[in-house]
């Protein structure tokens, strides 16, 4: 006489896909100006707040300093507008002054402040391309490209390098319809990597497309997101 066991039976459903990193960045050039340093290559793990790319700053800090004087000069014609319209109305009060020259000496201060306001402007510009004299590393990741040399002058928004976090990863695969109600929101994912023999990382079901492909009778997007960890960056990075 046999006892029936009770088991568990899987019902797998396989599918391949490519890797992509979720978490990228294209850096780009803020300001137009030589690269003076390029410390990272392709392939170079990089630390958020990592050196990436120096701008010569020479011309810029220049421009900083040359319009901060043109505000000090238009703060001092200011205070001399300022006094000249005091003075202007008490004589406009004595009836020693015409009531136009005050007027005159009331638009001459308003121009010069028009004139400072658009000078702080300048300068809030020029500072901020300053500070784009430096990029830094925004997150922890890997140097996926970088099209530019050190010594070389480019102009504004230029593509000067992209940095892929690699230790977070999804994987986009069609399955077919007869499989679709096999596959649910956060299922648990198992996934085997080309170049990672033997080793198995884990992962879930994030998104799953609404509609099918015409004529193929496949579910087009079944993305699924998976945490790969330090170790993958470093072995990727040097592959």
């Amino acid at each position: 006489m046999s006892k029936a066991v009770r088991q568990d039976v899987a019902n797998e459903v396989r599918i391949a896909g490519s890797l992509t990193p979720i978490r990228r960045s294209t850096l780009t050039s803020r300001v137009s100006s030589t690269i003076i340093e390029l410390p990272v290559q392709i392939g170079d793990v990089v630390t958020k707040g990592d050196l990436l790319v120096r701008f010569d700053t020479e011309g810029l800090e220049s421009a900083v300093t040359a319009k901060r004087a043109e505000i000090e000069a238009l703060n001092a014609q200011i205070e001399l507008a300022e006094a000249v319209l005091e003075r202007n109305t008490t004589l406009g009060e004595r009836g020693a002054a015409s009531e136009a020259t005050r007027l005159e000496a009331r638009a001459n201060l308003l121009n010069l402040q028009a004139q400072l306001r658009a000078k702080q402007a300048e300068v809030a510009d020029a500072e901020r391309s300053l500070a784009y004299g430096e990029l830094r590393a925004e997150f922890n990741g890997v140097v996926a490209a970088r099209p530019v040399e050190q010594g070389q002058t480019v102009a504004l928004n230029t593509d000067l390098m992209t940095i892929v976090d690699l230790s977070e990863m999804e994987v986009d695969a069609g399955v077919p319809t007869s499989r679709i109600p096999l596959v649910r929101l956060k299922q648990p994912v198992d996934l085997a990597v080309e170049g990672f023999p033997g080793r198995t990382f884990t992962g879930q079901v994030v998104r799953i497309s609404p509609t099918a492909v015409a004529g193929s009778r496949a579910v087009p997007s079944i993305t699924c997101r998976v945490c790969c960890g330090a170790d993958w960056v470093h072995r990727a990075s040097e592959a």
